[in-house]
């Protein structure tokens, strides 16, 4: 996972580390750091989970601004961790679906949107 604002990176978190019914905490960000293993290289991930304030039906994501979804995405790819077909998801509702984000060099895309009642890909 990554630490909030990537400040400290990445973090692994497996589940053999985790005693009986500590998965709740773990999930936490105080928990993450509770059961961390600090890495460098990441590996592979079959689907990456961002946050978006807004989505078009391009996969055009906007964020809060920090720019750290993207650079996680960026990371992931260039690690070859994650490719351009790894879903990279996002959960929003559908007035947040707009016809149109403005995209940057740096923005990577978003290409399944999950909303309360359908899956869209893009």
């Amino acid at each position: 996972m990554a630490t909030p604002k990537l400040e400290h990176g990445y973090l692994l978190i497996e589940g053999e580390s985790l005693k009986e019914n500590n998965e709740e905490i773990a999930s936490t960000i105080r928990g993450a750091f509770k059961y961390e293993n600090p890495i460098s290289k990441i590996p592979h991930v079959y689907r990456g989970i961002e946050g978006s304030v807004a989505m078009d039906m391009n996969g055009n994501r906007l964020g809060k601004g920090g720019v750290y979804a993207d650079k996680e995405i960026s990371e992931l790819i260039n690690q070859k961790s994650a490719n351009k077909q790894t879903p990279m998801v996002t959960t929003i509702h559908p007035l947040q679906i707009v016809s149109n984000v403005p995209v940057e060099i740096h923005d990577q895309k978003i290409n399944m949107i999950v909303t309360p009642n359908e899956v869209i890909r893009s």
